[in-house]
């Protein structure tokens, strides 16, 4: 006997579309769900400031999440780079400015984890915020950060030899996001070796492509689906 459920009933593509997302908000309202550290770390800046970027770093200088963008997040890099070190767990600096107005403000949350914040907030603001964040990673090794924010490895899938093979099997065009060609590609040549989400992006910023996480993860995802790629 077949049982029977409520997607199994379902003909219309905006019904399912619907069931989908109920799903989803089922999920999210079980005890159970626990929320990605992106999405903890968003609620609380969105708790303390108005509007901000941000960006949590590991000691060894990968982006574990981060919403800077462009020349904005370069600019964060090398600003951690020339200040974040000198830094114990648990002091901070305000270093300057991203763009006028836009403090700039590094906090050391552990030995293995920094939080960088800029906004338009005051001081105090932006460091009770910092300091939330900052609660929220203190316990957690690099390892675990890293497995939280879903900074996944990524290869060629074994039945490619090499980057030229993998790249013969992506269709000519991506009809579904024409945009992302270069990017999808980019990626592939990127894969000369497995190498993580937060070093794929990082590469991307490096040859001047500028694309959202959001958009590499669709990207990536387009690339497992059609077997060129796999995650680990």
């Amino acid at each position: 006997m077949s049982r029977w459920s409520p997607s199994s009933s379902i003909k219309d593509p905006h019904d399912e579309l619907t069931w989908r997302w109920l799903k989803l908000l089922i999920r999210c309202l079980s005890p159970s769900y626990e929320m990605s550290l992106r999405e903890k770390i968003e609620r609380l800046v969105r708790r303390w400031l108005a509007e901000a970027e941000y960006a949590i770093i590991s000691s060894d200088g990968q982006i574990v999440a981060s919403n800077f963008t462009g020349d904005h997040a370069s600019y964060m890099r090398e600003v951690w780079a020339d200040h974040g070190q000198a830094l114990k767990p648990g002091e901070f600096a305000f270093v300057g400015e991203v763009e006028e107005g836009k403090r700039l403000l590094i906090c050391r949350a552990s030995e293995g984890a920094f939080v960088v914040l800029s906004s338009r907030g005051t001081p105090g603001a932006i460091l009770l915020c910092a300091r939330s964040i900052c609660r929220e990673l203190r316990d957690r090794s690099e390892a675990k950060l890293r497995e939280l924010a879903r900074d996944f490895l990524y290869e060629l899938d074994p039945r490619f030899s090499n980057v030229n093979e993998a790249l013969k099997a992506i269709p000519p065009t991506i009809s579904w996001h024409p945009t992302l060609n270069t990017v999808v590609r980019t990626i592939v040549t990127i894969l000369s070796k497995p190498i993580r989400l937060s070093q794929i992006l990082q590469s991307l910023e490096d040859l001047g492509i500028e694309v959202s996480r959001e958009e590499a993860l669709k990207a990536l995802e387009y690339l497992e689906s059609i077997k060129v790629i796999r995650r680990r």
